[in-house]
């Protein structure tokens, strides 16, 4: 439940070569913040950052939003036998329960998410014994499969763990962060198409409540194409949410590499950065030229008319 005498917990993992990612997320998140929200945002890095990126990371606060910034350095806190098969972000998420004794609860999100909601409301949800709150991924294509074979008593329970919301009380009551390592070091994990992500849900299957799928909307939750498969687990009016003000997360391709779903969503907040932090990672100047052709009022709209077009027509021939 909601401490209103404590910040809200945001939890952030990255390496030094993501920064920029990462603080367009950290942007997106303060700057879609109720006024009267107040984060403690902690960061999860290998190593320590350069006080001219620390102090670039701070400033993005320019809403008085952020009542507190922690960095948490993780190098040796992770054995290395799992380096090599598991991203260095994943394995620092899985440590969370552990790192924050005084929370009882806090947010994870991945740094390739655009928010476009104030977070807080999510930390009045009673998790009760449950230990995670999580979006439903729809069953498309291979992930039927996939999800069946993890054999969940109900796969159509599988989330993604890009965005979590963690009862970190009850996770350290049960030891979760040491089944999660005990589970990916097993002959079954290797058979893992997402390993962490695959873990979560077999660990917290039947201890998960699931989150409107706007809080993580998925690159599946975009086309139309995907609609019907999307009604199987949501509503009409989730998909409208999802469309009018969804948290974008670009699960496939990145917007800073080139076009993707809502890739705007993304070079709306990457723009405001401040040069320090911009300077730290090379983005697509063709994705750049793309996004100010789809902020041209003319030139844009038609753009974009083409590609609703195009999605649309997807769908007529799916349906024939």
């Amino acid at each position: 439940m909601l401490n209103t005498t404590m910040p809200l917990p945001i939890v952030v993992c990255y390496t030094t070569n993501f920064v920029v990612p990462a603080a367009t997320t950290l942007l997106s998140i303060i700057e879609s913040a109720d006024p009267n929200t107040t984060y403690h945002i902690i960061s999860l890095v290998e190593a320590p950052l350069s006080p001219s990126i620390e102090q670039g990371i701070k400033g993005l606060d320019r809403r008085g939003i952020v009542s507190e910034w922690t960095f948490i350095y993780m190098s040796g806190r992770v054995p290395s036998a799992y380096f090599g098969s598991f991203s260095i972000g994943s394995l620092y998420r899985i440590l969370i329960p552990e790192l924050l004794p005084e929370y009882d609860t806090a947010l994870y999100l991945d740094c390739d998410i655009i928010v476009q909601n104030d977070l807080s409301k999510l930390f009045s949800i009673d998790l009760g014994e449950n230990l995670l709150g999580g979006v439903r991924e729809t069953l498309i294509g291979a992930n039927i499969d996939h999800f069946k074979s993890l054999e969940l008593n109900d796969p159509t329970w599988y989330i993604n763990s890009g965005f979590l919301l963690m009862n970190l009380k009850e996770m350290r009551r049960v030891n979760f962060s040491k089944q999660m390592m005990d589970l990916l070091q097993t002959e079954r994990a290797k058979s893992f198409v997402f390993p962490d992500q695959d873990a979560y849900n077999i660990l917290g299957h039947g201890k998960i409540i699931s989150l409107p799928p706007y809080y993580n909307s998925i690159r599946t939750f975009y086309p139309s194409i995907y609609k019907d498969a999307f009604l199987k687990l949501y509503t009409n009016d989730d998909w409208k949410a999802v469309h009018r003000h969804g948290n974008v997360h670009y699960t496939s391709a990145k917007p800073w590499k080139g076009y993707a779903i809502q890739f705007d969503k993304w070079w709306d907040y990457y723009i405001h950065l401040p040069e320090s932090l911009k300077q730290q990672m090379e983005v697509s100047k063709k994705a750049h030229k793309l996004y100010n052709i789809w902020k041209t009022p003319i030139v844009g709209q038609i753009f974009q008319g083409l590609l609703k077009a195009k999605d649309t027509l997807t769908t007529l021939l799916k349906k024939k």
